[in-house]
C-alpha cells in the first residue's frame, strides 16, 4: 500500500489557542489504539474529506501535510494489527491486510486496479516515536504568542505519510455519491466501471 494538518483552534478565555498537535487528553495509551483509529477512519470515509484528514493528522508527528484527494488508494475491507513491539521511545506495529485493490482518480472517478499478488495477506508497517506535544497560545491580535506549553509525551505515527485512501465497501459509496452530483455522462461511465470493478473484492 502506497500511501495529515492543520493546527486546531479553540477558543477560550478570550484568547485564540493554537494547539500544534492533538489536543490535551486525546493521546494514546498504546500504539495499536492509534492504528485501530486511523484504520476506522479510513473505513468510514473520514480519510477522504478534508475535515476528517485534519482530525486524523493528530495521529501523525508531521502533521503539515495538505489535503488533496486526487488519488485515493482503495485496499481490502478486511485487516488487523499485531501487537506493538516497543523499543524505549520507538514502538512499530505491522497491520495485515488482505491486499490493494487499486486506487480512483477523483476527478474522473476512474478506477487502476493494483497489480495481483500471490500473498494472502499483505503487511503494513507503521513507525512510532513517544514525544511531548507543543502547545501555543496566540492572543486575539492572531500573531502574539501568549504563552507555550508542553503536553504529556504521547505515541504518534513518524511514518509513513499516507495520501487519502478508503477500504472497498467505502469506496464503493464514495463513486455512488460522487456519480449522483455529475451530469458528465464520461464520468458516470467511468463510475459505473469502477464500482462493477470494486465489487469483485468484497
Amino acid at each position: 500500500m502506497k500511501f495529515l494538518s492543520t493546527a486546531t483552534t479553540l477558543i477560550m478565555a478570550g484568547l485564540f489557542t493554537v494547539i500544534s498537535g492533538p489536543s490535551p487528553g486525546s493521546e494514546f495509551k498504546d500504539p495499536k489504539e492509534a492504528v485501530d483509529s486511523l484504520w476506522k477512519m479510513a473505513a468510514t470515509g473520514e480519510l477522504l474529506t478534508k475535515e476528517g484528514w485534519n482530525q486524523a493528522s493528530r495521529l501523525f508527528v508531521d502533521s503539515d501535510q495538505l489535503f488533496s484527494n486526487k488519488t485515493i488508494i482503495v485496499v481490502s475491507n478486511y485487516y488487523g494489527a499485531d501487537r506493538p513491539i516497543i523499543q524505549g521511545a520507538t514502538a512499530k506495529i505491522i497491520v495485515w491486510y488482505s491486499g490493494d485493490a487499486g486506487q480512483i482518480d477523483s476527478s474522473s472517478l476512474r478506477f487502476t486496479p493494483a497489480p495481483q499478488t500471490n500473498t494472502a495477506k499483505t503487511p503494513y508497517l507503521y513507525t512510532f516515536v513517544l514525544a511531548a506535544r507543543h502547545f501555543t497560545i496566540i492572543d486575539q491580535d492572531g500573531k502574539t504568542v501568549t504563552k507555550e506549553m508542553t503536553g504529556s509525551p504521547e505515541w504518534t505515527i513518524s511514518s509513513p505519510r499516507q495520501p487519502p485512501w478508503a477500504t472497498v465497501n467505502t469506496a464503493i459509496r464514495y463513486v455512488l455519491e460522487m456519480r449522483s452530483k455529475t451530469r458528465d455522462p464520461v464520468i458516470q461511465s467511468n463510475a459505473d466501471k469502477t464500482v462493477k470493478a470494486l465489487l469483485h473484492y468484497q
